[in-house]
Formats: structure tokens, C-alpha cells, sequence
């Protein structure tokens, strides 16, 4: 199935907040980037995956909360936010999706829950 991080996002990131998770973004993507691909096409998506065999589910993080799906139970999706992952089977740009999440919690704790296959989980609950 390969190794997972995953994240709850409860709200929308405001316009500055999501400026600053961008440029922190494209910091930590820069040394990478020709390792990587990478949709820059909307400016409130943040999208990547490797390239060749390094590829495995692509890394779509993005600025507004998404709607709720009809799986999801809406206490649940009010409560602890829209469930999201991304599946990198440890390949080399998990380090990167894992970083992108933590400068997203680190910008905004209320916001986010992030955790993976090995346990850490940041939460502000």
C-alpha cells in the first residue's frame, strides 16, 4: 500500500497565511525541483509528485478547506475537518510533502492536524 501522510484541514487559510505556507513551499521544492513535478497552474494548490520510478501519488495541498464528500459523515468533517493523503511510499520527495506539512501546521495549528505511517501526529486538540 506504501507509506502515508496525511492531514485534516478544518478551515480555509487566509490570504497571508497561505502567502507565507507558498513561499516557505517553494523554499523547501527549490533544491528539488528537477526531481520533481510540479503543477504551478492555481495559486492556491500546492502540487507535486516525483519523477519516474521516484513518482508515486501526487501531493495536492490546498489553500480552502474542501467540500465534503458523500462517504464522509458530517459531524466527523465539521468537527476534525476535511481528511486528506498522499501515499509516498517513502520515495524521495516524501521529505518534501512532510515538510510542507509541517510549515502548514507551524503557520497555522488551529488549522491543520498532519500525521504519517510512523506515528508523529501534530494536533492542537
Amino acid at each position: 500500500m506504501g507509506y502515508t501522510n496525511s492531514w485534516n484541514q478544518k478551515e480555509d487559510f487566509t490570504n497571508g497565511e497561505w502567502d507565507i505556507l507558498k513561499d516557505e513551499a517553494n523554499k523547501i521544492i527549490k533544491p528539488f525541483e528537477n526531481n520533481l513535478d510540479i503543477e504551478d497552474d492555481d495559486k492556491n494548490v500546492i502540487f507535486l509528485n516525483g519523477v519516474g520510478h521516484n513518482a508515486h501519488e501526487t501531493f495536492v495541498f490546498t489553500k480552502e478547506k474542501r467540500n465534503i464528500h458523500e462517504w464522509e459523515e458530517e459531524e466527523t468533517f465539521n468537527k476534525e475537518g476535511a481528511f486528506n493523503f498522499c501515499k509516498t511510499n517513502r520515495k524521495p520527495y516524501d521529505l518534501i510533502v512532510w515538510n510542507i506539512l509541517l510549515k502548514a501546521y507551524q503557520i497555522a495549528p488551529t488549522k491543520i492536524t498532519i500525521r504519517n505511517d510512523d506515528g508523529i501526529v501534530f494536533t492542537s486538540n
